[in-house]
């Protein structure tokens, strides 16, 4: 196989030799390799020993900016023998010390590695130590080792070749099958295995080649199994990266992850994004502990605290954050902490969920629930939750309710509309939530608020009840239009008025209703006494409904004397009430209760229908020409609906409208003299004319005399009882008189019981008497034979 005369000439002197000098130069690499690995972890531990030692020091000089401390920390770097160059940073990356020594060893083609260190000053970052340093000297020493590795391979293989010459004819054999062995199992026949006889180095070489061969099979064999199990960990990473990512990517959540240990904290750029900072940003507690709404930091920082606590390791919480541009969003974080062997929290990991439109919702939900939509304060709902509250608490503390009802509100809807309306409950309500200090101020009606004030004594309700009252009774201008409130308030004492809801806010009602009975634009405490006289009235607002559906309400008619032709020229249509239990009922009994509870309207339509169903009726037997005259409520009045009430029941009766007078007071003219005016032009233009009732008693102005479209004027009964005795109302009536007649109006005397009045009256010219000389208020039937009996004589 070989030739045994070249193997010995080229095997021997200079193949082996070859070989023993690879073999001995590998073994050398590899041992000066781990010198070389050995001095660089020297140098590495010598680097990070001088920065730990002065990481203390440091982090004071910088925290304080000792630029001579920092100095002399850099002199004590650079006094060490493997240290090239020195730089010392600020917390905002800015160099602040730098050092770099000038000669040959240290020059920049031997700087070797860079070695940096963080300083934080109590937990807060301060800055960095960068550290080069040179690999002069550690190449100096490998330079010495490799000359005197040399010198040795020099004379070993000298000794190795005259070993070879002396012994070359005894091993040829065995170097053949050392190399032949060799040569096999480099060309990949790792079954081959060198055998050799003999009690020499030969044999114990072919041992340990043979003892290589396998340990190199065994490496191969578990270098091959690794890297196949690498590729799979790295595949298995890849799809669990890119699963991650995507996932990631694709959610709405932010992922959040805090390193307690190295207090390392991470936000994915969700998180970022949702407070205005750009992606990838650095970020740690402290960063995003400002982005944190001011009122909700302490809990924040309770929450995540709370995460080294080893009994319950979830966690949610609900907070806010304000975005770069001042936008506030709610945030749902939930955590979970992973735990060490001795379960020591030592990470928490989680999601934040982004849930402002979520909270917006829920508020948008509750601000319909419990508030006004038209004024923003709570409803009744929101009040009776307060009110609960109260009750719920066990307390004994004396609480006020103060319910506040607007007088003749009604009026300004039916006359402005309800556009101006709700402007003037919004003003109010602006102004009451401004200037009244209370628990609560809420919205109960169209026209009606309550306040709740706590700790609140009888004195004490009273003064906010005047303070309210204050606010009402300042004029409110809408527009053009000034209006004056007023309004009546009733006050109910917790726990004596009522210890539950509904007895202390009926017994407030009660309150504000004996108000308006007292006059209006008062306030009123309750009184036990107020329940009797509720009961009272709702009793009668049923009655009055019953009555209505009943037909109980029905006319009288007092005849209108002209003083001209002693005829009777037209009756007043005062209305009775036929009870069936009681009798006939005056209207003073029931009008007022009508009027309070809206009932005058109805009311007021049954008494127009059937008094212009009397006039047409008496119209057909005979009974012609009279006007008949019906009184017009405030409440009536104010009804946007008014003229198309009195001409759709002038067109079912068939009424003519020209023997139609409807009658008003003076305050009633003065509520919105504007509106007033486009009323009584409306229902002129069909031809029905006006009276003004009760003149005197009221304004008495010449303006709007002259502005309104009226007929006659009315003198109220109170100047012609004392017209014959007191010469103050003689002068009155005939200064009436004679305004009336200069602005062409005709002048109604009502009231005259005696003939000595009739006859004054007729000498100061008046035009038509009304009083009991000329007939009572009567029955239909009664008033034709009045008449009937007039003619005759």
């Amino acid at each position: 196989m070989f030739n045994s005369k070249k193997k010995l000439s080229t095997l021997i002197r200079f193949p082996i030799l070859l070989a023993v000098f690879i073999i001995l130069t590998l073994s050398f690499v590899i041992d000066l390799k781990g010198k070389q690995v050995e001095m660089h972890q020297d140098l590495e531990d010598e680097a990070y020993l001088l920065l730990d030692m002065s990481s203390a020091a440091m982090a004071q000089a910088l925290w304080t900016y000792n630029d001579e401390s920092i100095d002399k920390i850099g002199t004590v770097f650079l006094e060490s023998q493997t240290v090239a160059k020195v730089q010392i940073m600020d917390d905002n990356d800015n160099l602040v010390y730098e050092m770099e020594k000038s000669e040959e060893p240290y020059d920049v083609k031997y700087h070797d590695m860079t070695y940096k260190n963080d300083i934080f000053y109590d937990s807060i970052y301060v800055g960095q130590i960068y550290l080069t340093t040179t690999a002069f000297f550690l190449r100096d020493v490998l330079y010495k080792e490799l000359g005197s590795y040399i010198v040795k391979m020099i004379f070993i293989n000298i000794a190795i070749f005259i070993a070879i010459i002396f012994v070359s004819s005894k091993i040829t054999s065995a170097i053949d099958r050392i190399a032949e062995g060799i040569t096999a199992f480099s060309e990949g026949d790792e079954s081959y295995r060198i055998e050799v006889q003999g009690n020499h180095d030969l044999e114990r070489l072919s041992n340990r080649l043979n003892s290589m061969f396998d340990t190199i099979i065994n490496t191969r064999q578990t270098l091959l199994t690794n890297i196949r199990l690498l590729k799979n960990k790295e595949e298995n990473l890849r799809i669990a990266q890119d699963r991650y990512k995507h996932a990631v990517e694709g959610s709405n959540d932010v992922i959040w992850d805090w390193n307690i240990i190295e207090d390392v904290f991470y936000i994915s750029n969700r998180g970022l994004q949702i407070v205005g900072l750009k992606k990838d940003a650095k970020i740690n507690q402290e960063i995003w502990l400002e982005y944190v709404h001011s009122e909700d930091q302490a809990q924040y920082m309770y929450f995540i605290e709370s995460f080294k606590d080893m009994e319950n390791n979830y966690k949610e919480l609900q907070y806010r954050v304000v975005a770069g541009d001042g936008e506030i969003k709610w945030l749902f974080a939930r955590g979970k902490s992973i735990l060490d062997q001795s379960g020591r929290a030592i990470r928490v990991s989680g999601f934040i969920t982004e849930i402002t439109e979520r909270i917006k919702a829920e508020e948008s939900f509750d601000k319909l629930t419990y508030y006004d939509m038209l004024t923003g304060l709570p409803n009744r709902v929101m009040l009776f939750q307060r009110l609960s509250k109260i009750f719920s608490d066990g307390r004994r503390l004396e609480s006020a309710l103060v319910h506040i009802d607007l007088d003749d509100f009604k009026t300004i809807n039916d006359t402005k509309g309800h556009k101006i309306g709700d402007e003037i409950i919004q003003s109010l309500a602006s102004k009451l939530n401004e200037e009244i200090h209370c628990d609560v101020i809420a919205r109960v009606g169209g026209d009606e608020f309550a306040i709740i004030v706590s700790d609140c004594d009888l004195m004490q309700a009273g003064e906010i009840a005047e303070q309210v009252q204050a606010i009402i009774n300042t004029p409110i201008k809408i527009k053009e239009n000034v209006f004056n409130l007023t309004a009546s308030i009733g006050i109910a004492i917790y726990p004596y008025d009522g210890q539950d809801l509904d007895t202390l806010f009926m017994n407030a009602d009660n309150a504000t209703y004996k108000a308006k009975e007292l006059g209006k634009n008062r306030y009123e405490f309750y009184e036990k006494s107020m329940n009797e006289k509720m009961v009272l009235k709702h009793k009668m607002e049923d009655d009055i409904r019953r009555g209505l559906a009943e037909g109980e309400f029905i006319l009288h008619y007092q005849p209108q004397l002209d003083y001209k032709s002693k005829k009777i020229i037209a009756v007043e249509a005062l209305v009775r009430w036929n009870h069936c239990k009681k009798g006939l009922l005056s209207p003073m009994t029931f009008i007022g209760f009508a009027e309070d509870n809206g009932l005058i309207t109805p009311l007021g339509e049954h008494i127009l229908k059937v008094a212009c169903t009397q006039s047409v009726y008496w119209e057909s037997i005979g009974i012609k020409g009279i006007i008949m005259a019906v009184n017009i409520s405030s409440k009536q009045f104010s009804n946007r609906n008014l003229v198309q009430n009195v001409q759709r029941i002038i067109n079912e009766t068939g009424m003519d409208p020209k023997r139609l007078k409807l009658e008003i007071t003076e305050s009633v003219a003065m509520e919105s003299l504007e509106t007033t005016m486009g009323i009584m032009t409306q229902l002129k233009e069909i031809g029905v004319s006006f009276s003004l009732d009760d003149f005197g008693t009221g304004y008495s102005s010449l303006s709007y005399l002259k502005a309104l479209p009226i007929d006659q004027l009315k003198i109220d009964q109170h100047f012609i009882k004392n017209v014959t005795i007191k010469n103050y109302e003689q002068v009155m009536v005939g200064a009436i008189i004679d305004i009336a007649h200069s602005m062409g109006l005709k002048v109604v005397a009502e009231g005259i019981e005696t003939s000595q009045q009739s006859k004054l009256l007729e000498s100061m010219s008046c035009d038509i008497a009304q009083g009991y000389l000329f007939g009572k208020p009567m029955g239909a039937e009664a008033f034709v034979n009045l008449v009937y009996q007039s003619v005759e004589n």
